[in-house]
Parts: C-alpha cells; structure tokens; sequence
C-alpha cells in the first residue's frame, strides 16, 4: 500500500479539526493518521475535576480521572497538550477513599509538558482540600 504525502494526510485533518467523532476515527482507522490525529485531539483540553454525571459531560470534555487514564496508556500524548481548561465540578459528594480534585489534577500536570496556556474555574464557596463545595 503506498502512503499518503504527509501534507494530504495533514489538509485532511485540518478540514476536521473541529469535528472530534470523525478525528478519534481516523485515528483508529489508520497508523498513518494516529499521531497527527492525537496532535489535534488533544491540543485543547476541558478537563472536569470532581464528581459528575456523564450526562453533565460533552463529548470534547474529559474527567481528570479519565485523563490520568489516558495519560498512563499513552505518555506521549501529555506532549499535544498546549491549552488546560479545568472546571472544578461542587466535591461535595467525594468518596473519601478516591484522590482530592486536586490530587487528581496534580498527577497528571507533570506530563503536560507543553502546556502553555492553563486556566481553573472553581465554583461558588469552593474549599481547597475540603469535601464541601
């Protein structure tokens, strides 16, 4: 099979940049299209600490749990990463036995190592460390 010029594989992903469905399946579909993919995947983060629904969650928006997940699997993906959003979700339903918002956070910021723009909203009366909201 011959491979695709790299600036063909690049207008292709350009032209999907904000169709996130149809970059996570070019990823899938082809190595050729796996890292480039990711490269846009990821550049962009929404991150959401703390407890919430699914229902709660669009489909550009991860869990910091779910992150950490991703994170572990795949190291390299922390390099894509330029922009962080995180909103911190109300904690005031945390299991106790489960990591702080902010310990979830803090173990995966160390593999973003590109990262050049981070910003953090926290909700109403929120407490650093505390189970109240």
């Amino acid at each position: 099979m011959s491979r695709l010029p790299e600036e063909i594989i690049e207008r292709i992903l350009a032209r999907l940049k904000g169709n996130l469905r149809a970059l996570r399946s070019c990823a899938l579909a082809s190595r050729i299209f796996l890292t480039k993919s990711h490269k846009i995947i990821y550049q962009n983060l929404v991150v959401v600490a703390g407890t919430v629904s699914s229902a709660h969650i669009g489909p550009d928006t991860l869990t910091a749990q779910r992150l950490c997940e991703i994170l572990k699997d795949n190291s390299n993906i922390g390099l894509f990463v330029r922009s962080l959003h995180i909103y911190e979700a109300n904690s005031r339903d945390r299991n106790p036995e489960r990591p702080s918002n902010e310990e979830t956070v803090a173990r995966f910021l160390p593999h973003l190592r590109n990262l050049e723009c981070l910003s953090i909203q926290f909700p109403e009366n929120y407490l650093p460390g505390s189970n109240q909201g």
